[in-house]
């Protein structure tokens, strides 16, 4: 039963006091996909601060919203061909998740993702992605050898694969980068330690 409160952002509303997971180091062993899975109607959960290693990084297929991801650094080695670094689903408007700030790493792609998707969103319908882009991740750093692709739903339903720099001529996350490399060990532990605060 929902009941309204405060605790959200202190006006009365049905919104939650967030779950928050921060300050981890998380395994996503044992063919794990995503090293938090927030799926299913997970909603007001903040991930912050996090090392997430040998998984993707933010999932949301069905269901959930008001979820916060950033200042994380995830080494995805995704071996069950999920997208390394986000696949989200549909949002109402003022609901949506929040990605920003996070730097991901994916070394290679597996035989089920040799094209290099990176991130999908199901609710970025073609042509006039803008409109419908209510998932916009932003200001987060992707470290991969090729060009990443980010998968768009059209209207019909097919799945668009749209590179790094058609994504933000679309004018979706503009403000993130990526780089033609994979950061040094002695970088990614530097990183690590900064998160975790060592």
């Amino acid at each position: 039963m929902p009941f309204k409160t405060r605790v959200f952002d202190g006006t009365v509303s049905f919104k939650s006091s967030p779950t928050i997971i921060s300050h981890n180091f998380i395994i996503a062993n044992y063919g794990a996909g995503f090293a938090v899975d927030t799926d299913d109607g997970s909603s007001f959960v903040h991930i912050a601060h996090n090392v997430l290693y040998d998984g993707g990084a933010m999932k949301m297929d069905y269901g959930g919203c008001s979820s916060r991801f950033e200042h994380n650094f995830i080494f995805a080695r995704p071996h069950t061909g999920e997208q390394p670094c986000y696949v989200v689903g549909a949002f109402l408007p003022g609901s949506a998740d929040i990605m920003q700030k996070n730097k991901c790493v994916v070394p290679y792609f597996p035989p089920r993702n040799i094209h290099g998707h990176v991130g999908d969103n199901y609710q970025c319908t073609l042509p006039d992605i803008n409109a419908t882009y209510v998932f916009r991740p932003d200001y987060n750093e992707y470290y991969c050898m090729y060009e990443p692709l980010f998968g768009c739903q059209t209207s019909s339903g097919a799945v668009k694969n749209l590179t790094f720099t058609e994504l933000q001529h679309a004018g979706v996350s503009t403000h993130s980068r990526h780089f033609h490399y994979i950061p040094t060990a002695s970088e990614m532990l530097r990183w690590s330690r900064h998160i975790l605060q060592m």
